[in-house]
């Protein structure tokens, strides 16, 4: 099963980090550079 995770930060190092990180993982990301675009 491949969890669903959003990121939702105005830092883009940030997203990219958690990104890359929780990708190896097998986890599926979404990103998003604030709440409007969330």
């Amino acid at each position: 099963m491949i969890n669903k995770i959003l990121i939702v930060d105005d830092e883009p190092l940030i997203v990219d980090f958690l990104k890359e990180s929780l990708t190896r993982l097998n986890k599926k990301v979404f990103t998003a550079q604030n709440g409007w675009d969330a």
